[in-house]
């Protein structure tokens, strides 16, 4: 008998035993009822030379047993064995069946893959925790006063692209299709171009963006000749970054404690890396999952001022606000003087006033609070300290305080 018959006799005596196995049948009757199994035995033993046949029946020439003499013969050994040992055994101690082991291997089997399902959701908790730690990048924290006398060198100082200012629509489209699949400091910049993009969408368009809107924003930037892109690849980013610019805002406003002027964009350095384009997408504007969404974020990765973690985080909170006004004011201000430039592509009627703004935008973004009657009184408020002002000099969106 050579080494592959063999193989093939050993591999039909383990489906024998698994099928045993399955069906909970742990006597050899049961292991081999099968006919085509009791005939490879057969031919295993026929195929066994003359001397390992004496050799397995027992050199004192006792005669083959039954399967259930065998069991009970390897029984009286085992006990035998236990005695002449001298292990502490009660004679009257049941001796341990082939089931009996066979059940304590799969509690023993049980409770290892409970430790290693417990392993695996303790790495994965841990792997959640580092994706949503924040790490605010030192230089930052080293620049945030010269920055904030400069806003625009926040975007300039140790960075290899140019906003392009005379053509900023241009620029800042230029400058994002350059940074946006960078990380670190160049990750943040994006945050703030992105936001901007979402606010130019509510100078120049209506409250629902419209493709005549966007067609119009495309031709800007591709008119300024800083980028080779044409208008179908302009208007599908400009589409993305105007959603994700949204996203951002509202989870910016949420995130915050207080919500006074763009003070809230701080967040913009917080957030921690995870929180990309895919994470902001599939996160709802409310609801439960919103409000889970967000506690996680502030349990795992993001220092709620006023708290020691914050403080020490970056210096001073407050620093960090005062830094993020100042960026978005000046960005905004770019992009109104880049809209007056363009009148003629965007018509003196899509150019909206500052009370036209502040109502359309305070519906996108104070969408949310359209059922709450304090809200509503507030904005009530609003629209006839409006109705007072004789100034229609333009201004950036000032943030709206939400009602709880």
């Amino acid at each position: 008998m050579g080494l592959i018959v063999s193989r093939a006799y050993i591999a039909e005596i383990s489906l024998a035993c698994d099928t045993a196995e399955i069906n909970q049948r742990n006597g050899s009757q049961d292991i081999f009822p099968d006919p085509h199994t009791l005939s490879i035995l057969r031919k295993a033993w026929t195929c066994l030379p003359t001397h390992m046949q004496e050799d397995i029946r027992g050199i004192s020439g006792i005669e083959t047993l039954t399967p259930t003499e065998t069991q009970g013969e390897v029984r009286r050994q085992y006990v035998t064995d236990i005695t002449s040992t001298g292990q502490n055994h009660s004679h009257n101690q049941p001796v341990v069946s082939a089931t009996g082991r066979l059940e304590k291997k799969r509690k023993a089997k049980r409770s290892s893959d409970t430790g290693k399902k417990t392993k695996k959701l303790l790495a994965r908790r841990n792997t959640e925790e580092s994706e949503l730690s924040t790490t605010l990048p030192d230089e930052v924290k080293t620049n945030i006063t010269s920055w904030k006398d400069d806003p625009l060198s926040f975007f300039v100082k140790g960075s290899d692209v140019n906003l392009e200012l005379d053509n900023c629509i241009g620029g800042f489209y230029s400058c994002l299709v350059s940074l946006e699949s960078r990380q670190g400091l160049d990750s943040i910049r994006t945050r703030f171009l992105k936001v901007s993009f979402y606010h130019l969408k509510l100078m120049v368009c209506s409250q629902q963006l419209r493709s005549v809107h966007m067609a119009k924003i495309a031709r800007v930037i591709h008119a300024s000749g800083l980028t080779s892109h044409d208008s179908s690849i302009i208007e599908n980013k400009l589409s993305r970054w105007i959603e994700e610019g949204h996203r951002l805002d509202a989870l910016c406003r949420d995130l915050s404690d207080q919500v006074q002027g763009f003070e809230y964009l701080s967040w913009l350095f917080l957030l921690p890396s995870k929180v990309n384009y895919e994470f902001v997408r599939v996160l709802p504007f409310g609801g439960e999952k919103r409000t889970e969404a967000i506690q996680h974020l502030q349990t795992y990765g993001i220092p709620s001022p006023p708290s020691p973690k914050a403080q020490s985080y970056i210096g001073g909170i407050e620093d960090i606000r005062g830094l993020s006004e100042a960026i978005f004011r000046t960005l905004w201000n770019r992009l109104d003087q880049s809209v007056s430039e363009n009148r003629e592509i965007f018509g003196s009627g899509q150019r909206t006033s500052i009370q036209q703004y502040k109502k359309q935008a305070n519906f996108w973004i104070g969408w949310q609070f359209q059922y709450n009657p304090l809200f509503w009184a507030q904005d009530a408020q609003r629209g006839l300290d409006n109705s007072r002002q004789t100034s229609l000099e333009s201004e950036p969106l000032l943030s709206v305080r939400k009602c709880a």
